[in-house]
């Protein structure tokens, strides 16, 4: 009889942890602090945030955080092929050599990384560079038409009486060739085209 007890109180032991460990059974506890064994079934996990360029930011090349499509405007009047990237290009420096030019391995660069002879590689890098500096801010966002939401914006535009941006550092710098952009090209340039969702035009 003894005997039989222990098998059933067994039973009901692995029974129960079992039951305990199940899908959609874990104590509330548990399924507060870690989450159910089944919550990320079929799902991905969280995209890090404030990941260099150069390596994966978990935000796809002129994709958006959340996982919907750029807002871009074809018909946008300012194109950041011909209007945008041509000026970082020739007056700010942007990838010159000791700046951000793209070393091998690329990740050895000052980030984020600016190809001077490719456009759509420099744009992607911009798009995907984020940092601690500009907080919940992409440098480039796509996904909105509200200039202030890009950190290059802040980050290119002086604070009265010069030498530093609303998102330190002022960029370009001087030092090393780089024009700081006037306030023409920000108002009637970068502006305009951060308002049309920053296309890859």
């Amino acid at each position: 009889m003894a005997l039989g007890t222990k098998t059933v109180i067994a039973a009901m032991t692995v029974a129960l942890g079992a039951a305990l460990i199940a899908p959609g059974c874990l104590p509330e506890e548990q399924k507060t602090n870690y989450g159910g064994p089944e919550g990320l079934y079929g799902k991905e996990l969280p995209k890090p945030v404030n990941v260099p360029s150069g390596s994966d930011s978990g935000i796809a090349p002129g994709g958006c955080a959340d996982g919907g499509k750029p807002l871009a405007s074809t018909n946008c009047a300012v194109s950041w092929k011909t209007d945008i990237f041509p000026v970082m290009k020739a007056q700010m420096h942007c990838g010159d050599q000791g700046c951000h030019m793209p070393q091998n391995p690329r990740s050895a660069g000052q980030q984020p990384a600016i190809d001077p002879n490719d456009p759509v590689d420099a744009y992607n890098s911009l798009v995907a560079y984020t940092s601690s500096k500009f907080p919940g801010k992409q440098y480039i966002d796509p996904c909105t038409t509200t200039p202030e939401s890009s950190a290059i914006l802040c980050n290119l535009t002086s604070l009265p009486g010069g030498g530093k941006a609303a998102c330190d550092p002022l960029m370009p710098l001087t030092t090393t060739g780089g024009q700081v952009a006037d306030q023409a090209f920000l108002d009637t340039k970068l502006r305009v085209w951060l308002t049309c969702g920053a296309p890859n035009n």
